[in-house]
C-alpha cells in the first residue's frame, strides 16, 4: 500500500496504523503546492523566532490563550493601527537568520501585498473615472434612474440591474418571474436605459458584466444600490 498526503500529521497517523496492522506499505509526505512550501517556511521561521516547533499544531482556542498576553514589540501600538510589515516583524527573529527571514517575508508577502493594493487602487480610480464620464455623457438617462417603472415598485436603476443579472444568467431570489420579465422588457424597450446598462457593465470589468450580489452595510442584498 502506498499513501501520500501533504499534511504531516496525517502521514504519521496513517504510518502508525499501517504498522500496527503489519501491512507492507510506503508512506510519505507530498510537496505539491506553493502553499505547502510557504506553510513550511513560515513554520520553520516561527521555530527560530518564537521557539514554536515547526510541526506543532494548536487549536484556535489554545492559540488565543497562548497569544493573549504576549508583548510582541516595545513600541506601544495597537495591531489595528499597524501595517502588514509591522504585524509580521515579530516573526523575523534575531541575528543573521532574522535578517534572512525579513528579506524572505519582504519578497513573498510584503511586496506582493503592496503591489496588489496599488493595482486595486488604480483599477478603482479608473472605474470611478469611467463611471463619472458615463454619467456626464448620459445626463438624460441619469435623470430617469430614480424614477419608478410603471406598474412596479422598482426604479429604473433597479430595472437595469435586473436586466444585467438576467442577461448574465443569474437567478434572482425573492423576485417574481413576472416582475423580472417586466423589468427586463422595460429596459429593452428603452434604448437609452439599455445602452447605459450595457456601458456600465463594461466599466465593472466583471466577466459576466455584473456581480450577482451587492454588499450593503455588511449584508449581501439584491436590487439595492
Amino acid at each position: 500500500m502506498y499513501f501520500v498526503d501533504d499534511a504531516l500529521p496525517n502521514v504519521k497517523a496513517v504510518k502508525d496504523v499501517l504498522s500496527q496492522l503489519d501491512i507492507k506499505s510506503k508512506v510519505q509526505q507530498a510537496y505539491m503546492s506553493s502553499k505547502t512550501t510557504l506553510n513550511e517556511r513560515v513554520n520553520n521561521i516561527m521555530d527560530h523566532s518564537l521557539g514554536i516547533e515547526a510541526n506543532k499544531t494548536f487549536s484556535k482556542a489554545e492559540a488565543k490563550v497562548r497569544g493573549k498576553d504576549i508583548k510582541r514589540r516595545r513600541v506601544f501600538m495597537r495591531d489595528s493601527a499597524a501595517d502588514l510589515e509591522l504585524l509580521i516583524e515579530p516573526l523575523y527573529g534575531k541575528g543573521k537568520k532574522g535578517n534572512e527571514n525579513k528579506q524572505w517575508f519582504k519578497k513573498e508577502f510584503i511586496m506582493p501585498f503592496e503591489t496588489g493594493i496599488r493595482d486595486y487602487n488604480i483599477a478603482r480610480q479608473s472605474a470611478k473615472n469611467d463611471y463619472m464620464s458615463l454619467r456626464k455623457q448620459n445626463k438624460d438617462v441619469v435623470k430617469q434612474i430614480s424614477k419608478e417603472v410603471e406598474g412596479t415598485s422598482f426604479t429604473n436603476d433597479m430595472a437595469m440591474r435586473v436586466y444585467l443579472w438576467n442577461k448574465a444568467g443569474y437567478k434572482i431570489p425573492d423576485l417574481a418571474a413576472g416582475t423580472e420579465a417586466k423589468l427586463v422588457e422595460h429596459v429593452k424597450n428603452n434604448p437609452g436605459l439599455q445602452a447605459y446598462a450595457e456601458r456600465f457593465a463594461t466599466i465593472t470589468k466583471q466577466k459576466r458584466g455584473w456581480k450577482n450580489q451587492v454588499k450593503i452595510g455588511g449584508e449581501k442584498q439584491w436590487l439595492v444600490k
